[in-house]
């Protein structure tokens, strides 16, 4: 397949499909089931530095007195390595939630 096939077709499925979060998670699956592939471990650590460079560090502050917490799959499944880059990053109250609804009523 083609590069730019394989780029019209995410731009297809992203933008004018019908459910674009299932067609990710199709890709976060496949990196969960290889995360022991040096590559993808490179990627999954970089789009984690990402989370804590430009989602949390605009929250250190609250985050030092407050725990963080993870919700979804994605996040359940690669708690090891968000656990680690969290500690190096010193945040230390690191939680995960897999099924938020079951969180919610206390399954």
């Amino acid at each position: 397949m083609k590069t730019s096939t394989i780029y019209n077709t995410l731009v297809k499925e992203l933008y004018h499909g019908d459910n674009p979060s299932p067609y990710l998670a199709n890709f976060a699956q496949f990196m969960i089931q290889h995360q022991d592939h040096l590559f993808l471990q490179e990627v999954i650590k970089d789009g984690i530095d990402k989370v804590f460079e430009h989602v949390l560090r605009p929250y250190r502050e609250e985050m030092e007195c407050c725990p963080i917490y993870f919700v979804g799959s994605i996040a359940f499944y690669l708690q090891e390595v968000i656990q680690h880059e969290a500690h190096k990053k010193g945040y230390n109250t690191v939680h995960f939630i897999q099924k938020p609804i079951e969180y919610l009523v206390g399954e």
